[in-house]
């Protein structure tokens, strides 16, 4: 956002997301001056867990799991009873906070929120 800000597009500028957000950027941008509009181009469905991934979840075998957002580390905790033998990479702290309940599990945040650093906190793990 900074970087946007210290070279302020004169035009008007469209901020592509999910229909579920957090951060309000269209609108904090706005305040800054910027002609924002923001346009929810997919909406992220939270679907159970099926039997098969719970057995697995449950079965005490490390398991990695790479949570990507407040909302789905939520969803996920709210799923997951036995956290032995779990590993979860988060994205950020603020999908980490969302993790509560889950005592059992191993939980690390990503050196750097975004896919990169996913992939270097997983392989990290996997050695």
């Amino acid at each position: 956002m900074t970087a946007l800000l210290a070279d302020a597009p004169s035009q008007h500028v469209m901020h592509l997301s999910g229909v579920h957000t957090r951060g309000a950027v269209a609108e904090r941008l706005q305040e800054k001056g910027l002609d924002v509009v923001r346009h929810a181009i997919y909406d992220q469905v939270l679907e159970p867990l099926t039997d098969a991934a719970l057995a697995v979840l449950e079965s005490g075998v490390r398991v990695l799991v790479p949570l990507f957002s407040p909302r789905t580390a939520q969803h996920f905790a709210g799923q997951c009873k036995n956290a032995n033998g779990v590993e979860i990479i988060a994205l950020s702290h603020a999908v980490a906070e969302k993790l509560d309940g889950l005592a059992e599990a191993k939980i690390i945040v990503a050196d750097h929120p975004d896919a990169s650093g996913m992939m270097r906190s997983i392989e990290k793990l996997m050695l």
